[in-house]
């Protein structure tokens, strides 16, 4: 089934290899990540920045632990696919 050509991505085969992917992002794609993820991982930048260091150093192994966790838990639910 044909991608529509406003769908964020493209996915393509290479040649001679049937398992190997290359996912491009289509024009709509790129517009989505200059609109919208690059202002959200600015921002998310700036809060982060006004925290104090002191919570900074409090805060970053649980946002690691629970991003760690959260991977385990995506992979899950697509391993169930």
């Amino acid at each position: 089934m044909p991608i529509p050509a406003t769908h964020p991505s493209s996915r393509t085969r290479e040649d001679g290899n049937k398992k190997n992917k290359h996912i491009y992002l289509t024009v709509s794609g790129r517009e989505l990540v200059d609109g919208i993820m690059k202002p959200l991982a600015e921002a998310e930048g700036e809060a982060f920045g006004a925290l104090t260091v002191e919570e900074q150093d409090v805060s970053l192994p649980l946002f690691r632990k629970y991003a760690d966790a959260l991977g385990v838990f995506i992979g899950n639910i697509t391993k169930r696919r």
